[in-house]
């Protein structure tokens, strides 16, 4: 890729983005002049070889997934997965741990994340020694612990409860990288690819997602590829930004992961029930000065969003204090 810069236009503000600083600029007036043709990106050289490109495995005391964990890598493996999330959702025995671990260098795994709750035998020489063996782990979060501390970048304890889902996007999440932006041509970067597996076994396309297709253990491997290359298993993945309404007049748009989940509007155009909370009628946050929902800056019809112009300029004149 010979191009490290690319402009975004959104409905009220101009993005360049610079590949090589990872960093952005906000333009709020049109650029005179863009940049040359071998500074944009067209996003045609993504690709994955990846069936599966990222998972997600949900483990609590009842579940079977601890069980059973070294078949579930074995089926990411056959998916060419590399990217795992291993979510234990109560406070683990070093055994479960040691499981989880011992499993995933036997499998092809690149890089496996694993986030879980407080137990005091996770802070311990033997948690310290397990995790030292292991040259899967890119990190261990451990949540609901009584002190904040950071063990050689690799073992973060945090007091703070483990995260739920969230909806909320803040401007610190966004991150340039080629990679990222010529995905979001094609593909949702938040579907595209990923699967979930929950505390009962139960396959889904994401947590978010509301369609299960069964438990994991019942399926054989032939079984699982002719799922995750379905159409139906792949619903969201290739409905992109420029697909969505409000979306597609968003500045942001090449950079945001968003884990909503898109809704046919029944006339070529992808809605979300959940209101984000960026504006970009107004270029504004939900809680700074002069923010306002978007139905304020337009209507909603059963094509779309219309923005309005003379709303969004008195708004507009608002924020300024004219």
């Amino acid at each position: 890729m010979n191009t490290n810069k690319v402009i975004v236009d959104g409905y009220c503000r101009q993005v360049l983005m610079d590949f090589v600083k990872r960093d952005y600029v906000l333009r709020s007036k049109p650029i005179a002049s863009r940049p040359s043709s071998n500074l944009q990106i067209e996003g045609e050289r993504f690709s994955i070889p990846s069936i599966i490109s990222n998972a997600v495995v949900d483990i609590d005391k009842h579940s079977e997934n601890i069980n059973t964990i070294d078949s579930i890598f074995s089926k990411l493996q056959l998916l060419l997965c590399r990217h795992i999330v291993v979510r234990m959702l109560y406070p683990p025995s070093l055994k479960d741990v040691r499981r989880i671990f011992e499993a995933s260098v036997s499998y092809n795994i690149h890089e496996m994340l694993l986030i879980t709750n407080f137990a005091p035998q996770l802070y311990s020489n033997s948690l310290a020694r397990i995790v030292l063996d292991s040259n899967r782990l890119k990190a261990m979060v451990v949540f609901n612990s009584p002190f904040d501390k950071n063990l050689d970048n690799i073992i973060h304890f945090y007091r703070r409860r483990m995260p739920k889902t969230t909806f909320k996007k803040e401007s610190s999440e966004f991150v340039c990288n080629p990679w990222l932006y010529n995905e979001s041509i094609r593909h949702n970067t938040y579907f595209h690819k990923k699967l979930y597996i929950n505390v009962d076994g139960q396959i889904k396309n994401a947590p978010e997602c509301p369609n299960s297709f069964g438990q994991i253990a019942q399926f054989f491997p032939s079984e699982l590829l002719e799922l995750v290359r379905s159409e139906e298993f792949a619903e969201f993945w290739h409905i992109t930004k420029d697909m969505c309404c409000i979306c597609s007049d968003c500045e942001y748009r090449h950079m945001c992961v968003d884990n909503r989940v898109p809704y046919s509007n029944g006339h070529g155009m992808f809605r979300h029930r959940v209101a984000c909370t960026y504006n970009p009628y107004i270029a504004r946050w939900q809680g700074q000065p002069g923010y306002v929902p978007v139905e304020q800056c337009g209507e909603f019809t059963p094509e779309g969003f219309v923005p309005d112009e003379e709303r969004i300029e008195r708004v507009l004149r608002g924020i300024a204090g004219e």
